[in-house]
């Protein structure tokens, strides 16, 4: 993970959208992403309190993690050499040191801790399955009227698939891991074979994932609107309990070392679901 130490040039409204901060990152990633949109994820500008401007001068941090190293080395190469960049309404911003950071170890029964909200959108099947109004030319996100079993099918379905797409780069060696897990990684085990067959079968893939248990808890903290472009995202934070005991279809301390380096959930590149 990279820590970015930063300073604004001019005070800084604290209602910052998010595409703005997406936009610290674009040029750096730019050619880096083979074409997926979810191989890197940023925290929030922190310290924040809420109704408070960000001062003139002052240190403030945001965080970057990635699956993929190349597009990590690429980044932080971007950030050292342009060490001034323009921020929004005629504001710059001054990246005053970067350095990294260990990602914190995943094991079984951790806490993981959302920072930015979870977002997750329904198909027209979730939708009629759990007789939701559903509007084709609307994005439908979950909210916290709905049922919460919507939101678990759509947080396990969600993990697993992003999980079996950086499988699907990995064998095609278009990222490269971190050091720490390429000998994890070096090849693709038994259940991660079978897994990957099944995907190719919608239904097949609904069946198989049915009865897997990726968390052991999750504590609701508040439901959250998010600023993105023109639109307000509906999302939520959460604390989750990762399931305090092997699975026998998955190996879940090893779908989390990966997918916690991209966060969960939809609009990552765009800096929703981070997480400790």
């Amino acid at each position: 993970m990279l820590n970015i130490t930063l300073q604004f040039e001019k005070e800084q409204n604290w209602k910052i959208n998010n595409y703005i901060l997406q936009a610290i990152f674009n040029d750096a990633t730019w050619k880096k992403e083979h074409g997926k949109k979810s191989l890197y994820n940023f925290s929030n500008i922190y310290p924040f309190v809420q109704n408070n401007n960000y001062f003139v001068w002052k240190d403030y941090h945001i965080n970057f993690k990635t699956v993929d190293k190349s597009l990590e080395q690429k980044v932080f190469e971007y950030l050292s050499l342009h060490s001034e960049l323009n921020f929004w309404k005629n504001n710059k911003i001054k990246i005053k040191k970067i350095i990294y950071k260990k990602n914190t170890p995943i094991f079984y029964g951790k806490i993981i801790k959302t920072i930015t909200p979870v977002v997750l959108s329904l198909n027209k099947d979730l939708a009629q399955k759990y007789n939701i109004e559903y509007n084709v030319k609307n994005a439908l996100y979950w909210q916290e009227k709905m049922w919460f079993n919507v939101f678990k099918d759509l947080l396990k379905k969600n993990i697993l698939i992003k999980y079996i797409e950086i499988l699907n780069l990995i064998k095609n060696k278009q990222i490269v891991l971190p050091e720490y897990l390429q000998a994890e990684f070096s090849k693709i085990e038994d259940w991660e074979k079978k897994i990957l067959e099944i995907y190719l079968n919608k239904q097949d893939f609904e069946d198989y994932i049915q009865d897997i248990k990726l968390f052991s808890a999750y504590k609701f903290k508040k439901y959250k609107f998010t600023l993105y472009k023109k639109a307000l995202i509906p999302g939520s934070l959460w604390d989750f309990k990762l399931s305090i005991e092997p699975q026998k279809k998955v190996n879940i301390v090893k779908i989390f070392k990966v997918v916690s380096l991209v966060w969960l959930g939809e609009k990552n590149k765009e800096g929703f679901w981070f997480i400790l």
